[in-house]
């Protein structure tokens, strides 16, 4: 899991990471169709699924759907752009370089 800049969210990433996973699963499983937010009282939560990748996007709940749906195509087109997803070992730390680009991209 890689974060971008942060509002003081304070997760657990590896939690986090199997609350998305288990949520896209079940959705899946289910046949409900593919999850792209779910919102909490003062968060809203944007998915964009690809083949490799769950981007996650948490926002304030006023902030546009719109804009960072976007944002979060763009971040997975150059994450998988970089990175060679279907020959992937497993190790994350592979990714660590990426961190700058993310950030880029969501200060745009």
């Amino acid at each position: 899991m890689l974060e971008g800049k942060s509002n003081n969210i304070i997760v657990d990433s590896d939690l986090f990471s199997s609350l998305i996973s288990a949520i896209h699963s079940f959705t899946t499983a289910i046949q409900m169709g593919e999850l792209t937010s779910f919102t909490t009282h003062s968060k809203k939560i944007l998915l964009s699924v690809t083949d490799y990748l769950i981007i996650v996007l948490v926002m304030d709940s006023g902030d546009s759907s719109e804009k960072w749906l976007g944002t979060a195509y763009k971040i997975a087109h150059e994450f998988e752009s970089q990175f060679k997803l279907a020959n992937w070992n497993g190790n994350r730390s592979t990714f660590s370089g990426f961190e700058p680009k993310l950030n880029a991209i969501l200060n745009a």
